[in-house]
């Protein structure tokens, strides 16, 4: 095969994982929507430490060591911000 075909597929099938991830992160986001309306109308903080590390620890297992723990961790901590803008309002 030729490599510039191949590199042109393989960057084919990287565009429709990255389509993947941003459709499960905006279903992630519509979630994290009406935990907001649940926490507003109890009044409750927005801030969970210990969900927040429930959190991390559940993305290092469902990357079985496939992942840097470091990106992990930058990973989880920039998806939990937005989470917490939205939360915000």
């Amino acid at each position: 095969m030729d490599l510039e075909k191949e590199i042109g597929e393989l960057r084919e099938e990287i565009d429709d994982i990255d389509r993947e991830i941003i459709r499960l992160l905006h279903k992630r986001f519509e979630v994290v929507g009406r935990i907001a309306g649940a926490k507003k109308a109890l009044r409750a903080d927005i801030e969970d430490v210990e969900r927040e590390k429930d959190v991390l620890a559940n993305c290092r297992r469902a990357a079985e060591g496939a992942l840097d723990d470091d990106f992990i961790e930058k990973f989880t901590a920039l998806v939990l911000d937005h989470s917490k803008k939205i939360q915000r309002g």
